[in-house]
């Protein structure tokens, strides 16, 4: 689902702020060695445990269920064995959730919903059936992500994961381009409150916030103070067809937005969708030069693909 939702426009002059001073992103404390993560992975579909647990990797992104559903939500004691890693030490987990995009299959969703009611559902993407836009500025949405026991952060951290992806899909400028103006702020705003909820709670103050496909948030100093990395997807390869070249003005836009989110102090998750064996070892060479962390990922998201 997640890479068939349209990418947003280029990010522009990104190139010109490179060398602009940038505030700190958050910092993690000693609980959680974000710093010390070489190796990444990510999976949202078919997810099976043993396998996920028995992967080397040092940061993981998944589901915070089985289906998505509450009913199949992950325990306190399966995240533990997933935060295990296979000859020792200390995996990060984090639960992907979509804020720009609601399912009808998610908790938070009644039978009666439609377009505008509540105000927060917004217009059904086309081709997907059960999918619609999230007008994400709403109270009643932000309601839905934080502040209760059933709300959705407050459900992953009460399961112990070390952090969350943050999803904004293209909401921000497919609401632009429908005259709000302030999506933009609206969604800093958004990412602000998750982040000053879980940290100034029991998700801890090294609790991670990432955020896939940031495009212009890049440029909110706001953003990149409470950030503690970025998820950016197609860089070298994928982003048009899996294992096709990604065309160069957009490689140059992706290297430019994840360089200015390493100078801010942010992690940098690149995801690129080949198993083409010689294009995982140039796009991982191309990352470690730049300061990203690679990995290399079948388009559906729906198995893992080894790592060094």
């Amino acid at each position: 689902m997640r890479s068939l939702v349209c990418r947003a426009g280029l990010v522009l002059g990104l190139l010109g702020i490179l060398c602009t001073a940038v505030p700190s992103a958050a910092t993690a404390g000693p609980g959680r060695p974000w710093t010390q993560a070489r190796s990444w992975a990510i999976q949202l579909e078919n997810l099976d445990l043993k396998a996920l647990a028995e992967s080397p990797t040092d940061l993981l992104v998944i589901e915070y269920s089985r289906d998505g559903t509450a009913g199949g939500r992950f325990t306190r004691a399966e995240v533990q064995s997933l935060q295990r890693k296979p000859g020792g030490g200390r995996r990060l987990v984090l639960a992907w959730i979509p804020v720009g995009l609601a399912a009808r299959h998610r908790f938070y969703w009644s039978p009666e919903f439609q377009e505008g009611d509540p105000p927060w559902v917004g217009p059904q993407v086309p081709g997907w059936e059960g999918l619609f836009r999230v007008r994400f500025w709403d109270p009643e949405w932000l309601g839905a992500l934080v502040g209760s026991p059933d709300s959705w952060v407050d459900q992953v951290i009460e399961a112990g994961f070390d952090g969350v992806v943050l999803d904004p899909a293209d909401s921000c400028a497919f609401f632009g381009e429908q005259g709000w103006n302030t999506s933009e702020e609206d969604m800093v705003a958004l990412i602000r409150e998750v982040a000053r909820h879980a940290r100034a709670g029991s998700g801890g103050q090294d609790f991670g916030v990432f955020v896939w496909r940031a495009e212009t948030l890049i440029n909110n100093a706001d953003f990149l103070r409470v950030v503690t990395g970025i998820l950016q997807d197609g860089t070298w390869y994928g982003s048009v067809e899996p294992g096709t070249p990604t065309p160069p003005e957009l490689t140059e836009t992706l290297e430019a937005q994840g360089r200015l989110a390493r100078l801010s102090g942010s992690l940098v998750l690149n995801l690129d969708y080949t198993e083409d064996p010689d294009q995982i070892r140039r796009a991982r060479e191309r990352a470690q030069a730049s300061g990203f962390l690679e990995y290399a990922a079948p388009a559906g998201l729906d198995r893992l693909i080894p790592t060094p």
